[in-house]
């Protein structure tokens, strides 16, 4: 399933409860970009999340451990369980951007004012848009 459709397109993993923190923060900002994302803080070892995530097909995991909290750094997994290695947040969200389709019509016309239609939802100008918050 294509980066786009997935329902939950990251899963954000901490190695242990020092890392609680930071990957909420992880995942908030995923949120913030756009991203669906959750963080995954229970008390399991990472080999378990890791393997029960896999098996969920999703696209992307992100293992938060005491080197990526001091880095401010995510390790990345991929659905087919390649390891992508340590890149910063902002790199990242950068490579699910350039992974997400090109908007067909950029702008249009609508009930006297400008609409603009953007891949991730369609807002009227000057409407703030909040991020997403998962039930």
């Amino acid at each position: 399933m294509p980066l786009w459709l997935a329902p939950d397109q990251v899963a954000v993993l901490n190695i242990s409860e020092h890392q609680a923190v930071f990957a909420g923060q992880v995942a908030r900002r995923l949120e913030e970009a756009g991203f669906r994302a959750f963080a995954d803080l229970r008390n399991e070892k990472i080999t378990y999340k890791i393997r029960e995530h896999s098996l969920q097909k999703l696209p992307y995991q992100l293992v938060v451990g005491d080197k990526e909290v001091a880095a401010d750094a995510v390790a990345v997994r991929t659905r087919s369980g390649s390891d992508l290695g340590q890149m910063p947040l902002d790199a990242f969200i950068q490579r699910l951007n350039s992974e997400l389709p090109q908007p067909v019509c950029a702008a249009s016309f609508f009930d006297g004012g400008l609409l603009i239609a953007q891949d991730r939802g369609v807002r009227r100008t000057g409407e703030e848009t909040g991020p997403r918050v998962r039930p």
